[in-house]
């Protein structure tokens, strides 16, 4: 808080320089636009876009100075600190070493014609990066011959950098999986299908998992398509041996005498 005596000198300078420019104090009020400014930054990520600041008067010109006041110091500048209105700055963001969470600064304008500051708010929000969220395979195909046996059910394997919840949605009627709805990652999901009262033909879906991290809103989402074909009819059975004239043995095989 600035003392009474620092305050009073200012104001006293004030109407001293209003009466050697013979200018109209009140019509020279200072004019900062707009009053808040707002930045996002996620570590690893783009350095968010500088955004202006207008200074003005309501008539006239008159100069004017910026002190940036924020803890810890470094990462927010103004360009330029100083000037005659009409004038535009460019305040930027420089969040290196910053880790996750909320900074403001302050940016307090000074002019000789007037006794108290003009403020314009900076907000920081500085957000860690999204974990890492793989799954594998993303894409699963099951064959099943109508008569047959239904096809054994495949793995998918989740993995993270750090434990994740995750739900499954948006399954095919015919897919099912086990954990559902939800289960953690790192971990593995079985998937099967239900090829039983479908008509011999190919049948394509897709389902979602989808895992929640930061405060939960923030949302990973992974797609897993899945291909079931269908056949008319069992499938043949196994070859197992090939016989044929290369293969036959002497004395094995005798024919009647006519």
């Amino acid at each position: 808080m600035s003392h009474p005596v620092s305050e009073i000198s200012r104001f006293l300078w004030a109407v001293v320089w209003c009466l050697a420019a013979s200018t109209t104090c009140a019509a020279q009020s200072l004019s900062v636009s707009p009053s808040w400014l707002s930045f996002s930054y996620q570590i690893g990520g783009g350095i968010p876009t500088p955004q202006n600041l207008t200074v003005s008067t309501t008539s006239g010109t008159t100069t004017f100075s910026v002190q940036v006041i924020t803890s810890p110091p470094g990462w927010i500048s103004v360009s330029p600190t100083s000037g005659t209105t009409p004038s535009s700055l460019t305040v930027a963001i420089n969040p290196s070493g910053l880790v996750a969470g909320q900074y403001r600064a302050t940016l307090q304008f000074a002019s000789p014609t007037q006794s108290v500051y003009r403020t314009v708010s900076v907000d920081l929000a500085v957000t860690a990066p999204p974990p890492s969220f793989t799954i594998e395979p993303t894409s699963l195909s099951f064959v099943y011959a109508v008569g047959g046996a239904v096809p054994e059910p495949q793995k998918i394997n989740l993995s993270s950098s750090t434990p994740l919840q995750f739900i499954v949605w948006s399954l095919p009627a015919w897919v099912t999986v086990s954990p559902y709805p939800s289960g953690l990652s790192p971990g593995t999901l079985s998937v099967s299908v239900n090829p039983t009262l479908r008509a011999p033909a190919t049948y394509t879906g897709s389902f979602t998992i989808e895992a929640a991290f930061g405060t939960g809103s923030d949302r990973l989402r992974r797609t897993v398509a899945v291909t079931l074909t269908v056949l008319a009819g069992p499938p043949p059975p196994a070859l197992t041996a090939v016989v044929n004239a290369a293969s036959f043995q002497p004395g094995r095989h005798r024919g009647k005498k006519i």
